[in-house]
């Protein structure tokens, strides 16, 4: 088994990609993936941060329904063993529910958010308290209309319990995957905002920008606080 910390370079690198909006970086990763050595019972984990940096291109608007048909065919064939069915339900239901997002389809779209749906229902069967589970749940929640299931507020629970499971696995031994704790602030304090809870809003972007000051879109939401606290 490859050293986490190595894994956890790779999210670091990623996300750093990802906040600076720098796909060619991305790109770059995914090609190292697909160059570097793995042993055979490591082959799942480099199928999956090879979707899980597709999917990240498809949040930064690069052709997001291929890239998410790609994450679902790698994951689909690619799913690990029993102790990692949690990580892997979670990023292809994500995938399926990108894949959702891009679809103008009516019926390929329905299609991708039930089985977007039915994978949340296998992570969390598989593990409750899985942080990443949560946010991507919140996020599954918070863009779907509300006719279709769709809630600010079951999105802003999920997120709240996303952030005290990230908060409570510091104090465990090293693990991975790790990512997921900064994007479940910013979309909780996304939803504090929208409820007008703007002390816990601006709490949580400022904890954002002080670890790291490339983060944007946390500086940004800033000062959408700012402006509707005094607006």
């Amino acid at each position: 088994m490859l050293d986490a910390d190595y894994f956890l370079a790779l999210e670091a690198q990623l996300w750093q990609a990802k906040v600076t909006r720098d796909v060619t970086a991305v790109h770059a990763a995914i090609a190292a993936l697909k160059a570097q050595s793995f042993a055979a019972e490591d082959e799942c984990w480099r199928s999956y941060y090879i979707a899980y940096a597709l999917l990240i291109c498809c949040q930064l608007g690069e052709d997001a329904k291929e890239h998410a048909k790609a994450a679902t065919e790698i994951l689909k064939q690619a799913h690990g063993s029993d102790q990692q069915s949690a990580e892997f339900y979670t990023l292809v239901a994500s995938s399926y529910g990108h894949l959702a997002a891009a679809t103008q389809d009516p019926i390929a779209k329905a299609r991708a958010g039930l089985m977007s749906d039915s994978l949340y229902k296998h992570a969390l069967e598989a593990d409750a308290n899985n942080p990443r589970t949560c946010l991507i749940q919140g996020l599954s929640y918070l863009h779907k209309p509300r006719l279709v299931g769709g809630s600010k507020k079951k999105a802003m629970a999920l997120f709240e319990k996303a952030v005290s499971l990230f908060q409570r696995s510091k104090n465990t031994a090293a693990a991975w995957p790790a990512w997921g704790q900064q994007d479940a602030m910013y979309w909780l304090a996304h939803c504090y905002l929208h409820f007008n809870e703007f002390g816990k809003a601006s709490a949580l972007t400022e904890q954002l920008i002080a670890s790291d000051a490339d983060f944007g879109w946390a500086s940004s939401l800033q000062k959408k606080i700012q402006q509707k606290m005094h607006g």
